[in-house]
This record gives structure tokens, sequence and C-alpha cells, in this order.
């Protein structure tokens, strides 16, 4: 039998030998943690590593597949970046282009003051407008040649207008000066007192009393005579020129022009609807008018005065001209090509001869111009 110490040495033993046994399968297993490849060991089970590589595999593929996403889509981002911005630079370029044509092509405008020119000369709206279209850069230089000549008929013509009118007014002026006004013829007073001073003193006081009283009823009709002249209306011929300027400024031909000539409100006076430049220029017209009509006569020829509006129109205007033209585009026929830019004449308007002395006054200046109105038209503006 054994002894009970023999049992306690057993015990330890077998303790012993059980602890190496142990470590014997653990290092198997390490073994096969590190070694996954080799056969197995008997009594250790092996440790498989094949669900973890593929894990492992299967995570490294997905992160590659990421990876390769991230960056195809970065380089399909940078490739559509590129596209853009080769698009917009197209674009930018065919707007740049057509940007650059635009700004090549220049509308051809026909002045309105060129269309008159070439009515003054015979030519029907039809002609002008088929020469237009036919050739605009030619067309206005040729309309513009027979605007700038019928402008210098015009200026020559009035001239002579202007001087004949001068000579009249001066001859009509010494006529007056040496035609003696009436003068009151009363009683002789010194005869009266020679023949009945000492004998009849106050017959002689009566007849001078009633001389007196005489003389001022004769000076009280004198006036009464002046005044009923001054308020005689307008002769047909002037009411027919007075309505023939209102016409002219309110036709539809003058629209382009309302800054230069103004317009005039209903119920209002040219002094209370325009500007002192405007009435100034309204005023040109008519005494270049005025001047024309008066030196074609002079030559034989008689024209309406309409028609000297329009000419003394085509005068005046032609220094705004460029500015009518470029600010307003205004004509009858438009035509878009690649072209010139229209110039005026550049002349000046004519001065007014009769106005060098003028009154600096607004009030005076307005004064004056009705009176000129007058002289021509025989009524003022507001009448």
């Amino acid at each position: 039998m054994t002894t009970d110490a023999g049992k306690k040495q057993l015990d330890a033993d077998q303790d012993f030998d059980i602890t190496d046994e142990m470590e014997a399968k653990m290092q198997a297993r390490l073994d096969g943690v590190i070694k996954p490849d080799d056969a197995d060991l008997e009594g250790v089970p092996r440790l498989e590593k094949k669900n973890d590589s593929k894990d492992d595999s299967k995570d490294d593929e997905k992160n590659d597949s990421k990876d390769d996403e991230k960056n195809d889509s970065k380089d399909d981002e940078k490739n559509d970046s590129k596209d853009d911005e080769k698009n917009d630079s197209k674009d930018d370029e065919k707007n740049d282009s057509k940007d650059d044509e635009d700004d090549e092509k220049v509308e051809y405008v026909l002045p309105e003051n060129y269309f008159q020119a070439m009515r003054h000369v015979g030519w029907e709206p039809e002609r002008i407008k088929e020469k237009f279209e036919e050739d605009p850069e030619q067309a206005l230089k040729d309309f513009k040649f027979y605007h700038d000549s019928q402008n210098y008929i015009t200026q020559q013509t009035s001239d002579l207008g202007r001087t004949q009118k001068a000579a009249t007014e001066r001859a009509t002026e010494e006529a007056v000066k040496k035609e003696e006004k009436p003068e009151f013829k009363g009683v002789d007073l010194k005869a009266v007192e020679d023949e009945f001073g000492e004998d009849n003193p106050a017959a002689v006081a009566i007849i001078k009393a009633m001389n007196e009283n005489n003389k001022v009823l004769y000076d009280e009709v004198q006036s009464l005579k002046e005044v009923r002249q001054q308020q005689q209306g307008p002769s047909d011929e002037q009411k027919v020129i007075w309505n023939t300027i209102v016409t002219h400024f309110d036709s539809d031909s003058m629209k382009g022009f309302g800054e230069f000539y103004g317009k005039t409100e209903s119920g209002k006076n040219w002094d209370q609807s325009l500007t002192g430049a405007q009435l100034q220029a309204r005023m040109n017209v008519i005494h270049e008018a005025d001047a024309y009509h008066a030196g074609m006569k002079l030559q034989g020829k008689d024209v309406e005065f309409s028609g000297a509006l329009n000419r003394a129109h085509l005068v005046i205007s032609a220094p705004i001209q460029e500015t009518i033209l470029r600010e307003q585009l205004h004509g009858k026929i438009r035509k878009r090509s690649k072209g010139i830019t229209v110039k005026s004449s550049g002349r000046k308007a004519v001065d007014d001869t009769s106005s060098k002395k003028k009154d600096t006054s607004e009030k005076g200046f307005i004064e004056k111009t009705k009176q000129r109105i007058k002289k021509i038209t025989g009524r003022t503006p507001e009448s």
C-alpha cells in the first residue's frame, strides 16, 4: 500500500507532469498561430487563420475599392472641372467674339434733316428709301452733300433778303421822320388881343380858355387814333404766316428736336412754355425763314413760307444734328451694318443781325422777341 507520504509525493509529481503537458500544448498552440501552414500536432487543436485572412482580405479589398472609388471620383471631378473650364472658356470666347462683332456693327440712321434736304431737291420718299437701302454708306455721303449744298444756298438767299429788308426798313424810317405830324391850330390869340384887348379884355380871356380846351380835346383825339391803329388785328396774310409757324414747330418732323425748340403746352404762351434758349432757337428759324422768303421774292420767285421755314430749320439746327443723331437715333429708315459715323456739316447757325444789341434780362429778351415776331406775323405769340 502506498503510504500517505507516497500519495503526497505522487500528487506533487502528477501536478508537475500536468504542468509540463499544459506548457507543451500552449507552446504548440503558439506555434500553430505563428506557423499556420505546419501540420497539426498530436493532441493540439490547430488554430485556423483562414477566416481571419479572408476577412482581412475582404477588408483590404473594400478599402482598396473605396480608395479606387475616391481616386476615380477625384479624377472625374478634375476632368469635369477641366471640361467645364474648357466649355466656359469656349463660351467666353464666343461671347467675346459676338461682342466684338456687335461693336463693329453700327446702326445706320437716315437723319431727318438729310431726308428733308433730299425732299427739297425733288426726291420722293420712295426714291430716298431705295437709295439708302441699296448702299447706306454712299447714300449718307451723297445726302450730306445735298444737305450742305442746300444750306449754303439758303444762307446766300437769306443774306440777300436781309440786305433788301434792311434797306426797306431804313427807307421807311426816313419817310416817317420826314412826315410832319398834324399839329393843333387854334385861334390866333395875338390878333385877338390886338383887336379886343383894350376894349374887351373879358372876351379875350374867354377866347383863350376855349382855345386851350380845344387843344386838349385835339390831343385826346389824336391819342385815340394811335391806339386804334395799334389795336387793329393782323392782316389775313399775317394770320396765315403765324399759323404756318405754329404748325411747323408742332409737326412730327420736329419731335426729334424737342430739347432744341421746346414744346408749347396747351393753353400756354411761348414765353410760359419755353426756355430762353428754346425761344431764341425758334426766333432764329423765323428770322432766317423771313430773310430767305424775302430773298426769293427779290429774285422773282414766290415760295411758300412753310418751305422757307423748313430750309431755315436745316440751317439753324445743323450744329446740333450730330447730337440729335447720336442721342435719339431719330430717322425714318434704319439699317444695321458695319459702317461709319455720320457727322454734321459743322456750320454755325446764322447770327441774327437784328438782335446784336440784346437786353441781358430775361424779361427784356422776351419782350423784344415778341416785338420781332409781331413785326413779321402781325401778332405776338400769345395772341
